[in-house]
């Protein structure tokens, strides 16, 4: 800041941070607007999707704001830390994080409540006009919001975990007919009627043809992105009209044996778009691993507990052709 600010000085710095007050929200729509017309000048318009992620910052006291024992992603394990809900915006191989929520275990918001709300808030009251969003396994379980998501004609890319329940076909929703003498009161509730499978189940059905080998992007080092990949059409239950959902499943295997499933909402995309759509979720793992390491997040929000804590971000300074936070 010291840098930006010729004109200032130590004393009116020391203020800023400590006592005056003022309102970070305004300070990474700033942030979020502002990036988002760099990726527009540099024609990456189309390319744009935002990134949904959290990360845990240890702590060794209790005063900070949301400090509790909860899971620390970037210890693996529970410990006492803090955790944040981010939303980055990604093109090309530029991205900057521009949105943080302070998730506080004891608020009623949850998680995902905070991931939906930075997803209205970027597309909605800031107008980013974004082409995707994209989130780990934690949010794709959730159904509802996947829900709320095609409700507002957001695509998304949304990782899911191996024990998640499809239909590879169209289902209707029936109220089971009781057996005669069969014990137990007659169901009322509507089912599907059909059974569902799986995806871990169903990838074990999939032959050698049901596969595409495709090169996605360029890695560090001047290597190549490539794996396999296999999309098909599926349905999902919609929690919200309590109907049957189209979407896609994509299953990606790497060469070390790695394997991923996404639901996918993206309609009209190919094989190959969604899996370059879904290999974006990496430049956030990037974004917060050099945010940590070189400029220090992990002392950002060390700040004390208030009723609405301040959580100070990052201003990016962005130079085009280069991946600078």
């Amino acid at each position: 800041m010291a840098e930006e600010l010729q004109q200032s000085n130590q004393q009116r710095l020391h203020h800023f941070i400590t006592d005056s007050k003022w309102d970070a929200t305004k300070v990474m729509d700033t942030v979020t607007v502002g990036f988002y017309e760099q990726l527009q000048h540099l024609g990456l318009k189309d390319d744009t999707c935002l990134i949904i992620d959290e990360s845990s910052i240890p702590k060794k006291g209790t005063d900070s704001a949301g400090v509790q024992r909860q899971y620390s992603g970037q210890q693996g394990k529970v410990d006492n830390c803090q955790v944040g809900v981010y939303g980055a915006l990604c093109a090309g191989s530029l991205v900057n994080i521009v949105q943080a929520k302070l998730f506080k275990p004891k608020d009623d918001s949850t998680k995902i409540d905070q991931a939906l709300q930075i997803i209205e808030h970027v597309t909605g009251t800031l107008k980013v006009k974004v082409s995707w969003a994209c989130f780990d396994a934690f949010y794709g379980h959730n159904s509802a919001l996947l829900a709320t998501l095609v409700k507002k004609g957001i695509e998304f890319i949304a990782d899911v975990a191996e024990n998640t329940q499809v239909w590879t076909e169209p289902f209707q929703m029936r109220v089971p007919v009781k057996i005669p003498g069969s014990p137990g009161k007659p169901c009322t509730v509507a089912r599907p009627n059909r059974e569902s499978i799986a995806v871990k189940d169903y990838l074990a059905t999939l032959r050698h043809r049901d596969w595409k080998y495709l090169t996605i992007r360029h890695q560090s080092g001047g290597k190549k992105l490539k794996a396999w990949f296999h999309a098909t059409d599926v349905y999902v239950l919609n929690p919200l009209t309590g109907r049957r959902q189209h979407m896609q499943l994509l299953i990606r295997w790497d060469h070390d044996g790695t394997i991923k499933y996404s639901l996918c909402y993206c309609p009209g995309a190919t094989l190959k778009q969604l899996a370059y759509r879904q290999c974006k979720r990496y430049f956030v793992e990037k974004a917060f691993r050099e945010a940590k390491q070189e400029l220090g997040l992990n002392g950002y929000l060390d700040i004390p507990d208030q009723s609405e804590p301040l959580i100070p971000v990052k201003v990016s300074h962005l130079r085009a052709g280069s991946y600078k936070e």
